[in-house]
């Protein structure tokens, strides 16, 4: 549930160029196959001098239950770019875990996991490197990045992010959608990339997985995702934005 959530959160980053990113409060639900299994509120506050993101929510089905909450802030730059300055992430469910990102000139500084990672959950992980860190966002700032470059006209499904959430890193291509062509939205297609943190033995369920996501076509106000769907061996995780 966690990767997907952030696979989600992260949107893009490239190329950002304020216009009008504004404040929004939002609820998405998700259903796998057609059955409820979660709901999320995503607010913000943006302007010219920084921003505010939040998401909390709670997720569902028979053996596991939980809830999870996360905020992020920083500023936005003359030029436009985003410069966190922290971010906390805290699931409550079958294992409880509190991360904490601190970040200097856009780069991240420190990670605090509480607990730490045990040694199971370790073994075997691509380490993180310094590399890794310099330049990559946490998944709420990317997704208020991608928020200010795609409220200005243009195509929302391109460019890559870098993103970290303290026990991985990996990047989200987007990419436009050919096969679907709708006059009110976009679609595009969203592609998982571990970088490090993972486990190369063990991919993970997102990896070669084609999630499909619907933004508005027009721009102007926030294009916050309509829909979002993953196809899974149990059948299809959606995520809809309510109206």
């Amino acid at each position: 549930m966690k990767p997907l959530l952030w696979l989600v959160a992260a949107g893009l980053t490239s190329g950002a160029s304020y216009a009008s990113a504004q404040s929004f409060d939002v609820t998405y639900r998700a259903r796998l196959a057609g059955l409820p299994v979660g709901q999320a509120r995503l607010t913000s506050s943006v302007d010219r001098s920084g921003y505010l993101i939040e998401i909390s929510g709670s997720y569902g089905a028979p053996g596991f239950r939980g809830t999870f909450s996360a905020t992020a802030k920083g500023a936005i730059t003359g030029d436009s770019r985003v410069l966190p300055e922290s971010y906390k992430a805290s699931f409550d469910g079958p294992r409880q875990r509190t991360t904490k990102l601190s970040f200097v000139n856009g780069n991240v500084f420190q990670i605090d996991i509480t607990p730490p990672l045990t040694a199971d959950e370790l073994k075997g992980r691509a380490p993180i490197k310094n590399a890794d860190l310099q330049t990559a966002l946490d998944p709420l700032t990317s997704l208020v990045a991608q928020l200010i470059r795609v409220s200005v006209p243009g195509d929302p499904c391109q460019g890559v992010a870098r993103v970290i959430t303290g026990a991985s890193r990996f990047d989200v291509q987007l990419e436009r959608n050919p096969s679907k062509l709708t006059g009110s939205t976009v679609s595009c297609r969203l592609a998982y990339q571990p970088v490090a943190g993972h486990k190369p033995s063990e991919p993970g369920f997102l990896k070669d997985r084609k999630v499909e996501l619907e933004v508005p076509a027009s721009a102007g106000a926030p294009r916050l995702p309509i829909r979002i769907e993953i196809p899974l061996a149990l059948g299809a995780l959606t995520i809809t934005r309510e109206p």
